[in-house]
Order: structure tokens, then sequence, then C-alpha cells
């Protein structure tokens, strides 16, 4: 079934809706999950509640990308799980991806930057349309899909030690781009 298919069944307020979302989409949305939680009972308690989050935000929310919109719902809530689970001491994973990125999210001045109205975010989509097809995976396979460097050369079929390097490159690139857009002075 068609994604406006699916988002008209949960403004219908049709069940149909929930069961026509996982049919297309749970195997994709568990993957996320699974990168983030690594537990299997807990995996499918993050996919149950985010059908319930899909149901509760579509209406009034009408997605565009309705597989961006439930990915981001469900790697939402795998992230609140961890942080759940591991209280004060966070899953090593989070930890190693936020340092990596903190070079070219953080701004030394400490101005203030608006995270709710979700200005880096945009600037961030912006940069990966402008790099390679090929940079744009490797970014979003560490800092979204959050996959070790082993994983990702792995399957991207290169040497570990490059993907520690075109990953250093593009985040420095990350960096130009956001100081060229006034985020990062």
């Amino acid at each position: 079934m068609e994604d406006e298919k699916i988002v008209e069944l949960f403004f219908q307020r049709n069940e149909r809706a929930i069961e026509e979302t996982s049919k297309k989409y749970e195997s994709r949305l568990k993957y996320i999950a699974q990168q983030v939680i690594g537990t299997y009972p807990e995996v499918e308690e993050c996919i149950n509640d985010t059908y319930y989050a899909i149901w509760n935000r579509i209406p009034p929310t009408k997605p565009e990308f309705f597989f961006a919109f439930i990915a981001k719902i469900t790697r939402r809530l795998s992230l609140n799980k961890v942080e759940y689970r591991n209280a004060l001491r966070r899953k090593a994973i989070v930890i190693e991806l936020t340092k990596e990125l903190e070079e070219c999210i953080v701004n030394p001045k400490d101005e203030p930057i608006d995270h709710e109205k979700g200005e880096i975010a945009v600037v961030i989509s912006q940069f990966l349309k402008v790099v390679k097809q090929e940079d744009r995976e490797l970014f979003m396979r560490r800092y979204w899909y959050m996959q070790s460097i082993c994983y990702i050369a792995k399957e991207m079929m290169i040497s570990e030690s490059k993907v520690k390097t075109r990953l250093f490159r593009i985040r420095k690139k990350l960096r130009e781009y956001l100081e060229k857009e006034g985020i990062w002075l």
C-alpha cells in the first residue's frame, strides 16, 4: 500500500493503518531499534511504542515523508529506552558518536542555537544533499543508524581505516558547511 493511503487511514482513525505500516516497514523499524537498543524484547516494545506514537501524532500531523517520520519516532524512542535503561552510564556507542560530532556541532563561542526549531538538523540535511552519495551513506550509517566502524567497513567492503578517514573528512566538511551557514563561528 502506498504511504499516502496509509496516512489517510490514520486520518480516518482506521486501525488497518497500523497493520499496513507494520507490513510495509516493521523490519526496517526493528533494524533501527536493534542498532540502538540491542536486546530483542526491548526492540519489540519500542516498535509497539512507535505504532502508538504514530497513532497519536497522525492526525494532526500529516507527514510528507512517512517512513522518515516513523523512523525518527523509532529512533527517538530507542534512544529514550537506552537512556532509561542505563540512567547514569549511557551506552558507550552513544557517547562515542556524540564525541565524534562535538567537533562539528558545538559552537566554541557558546552562542545559543535554537535546537527546538531544528536549525542544526535542517542545515545538516542540506549538507547531506550536497555531499557525494557514498559519503552521505557513511554519515547516515554511523550517526543515524549508529553502526560500528567495523560493521560499516564490512558492509561497504572497505577497510576500517578508510571508514575512519572518510568520516573524519566528512565531519571536517560539515564543520566548514556549518561555518558557512553561520551556525559554527
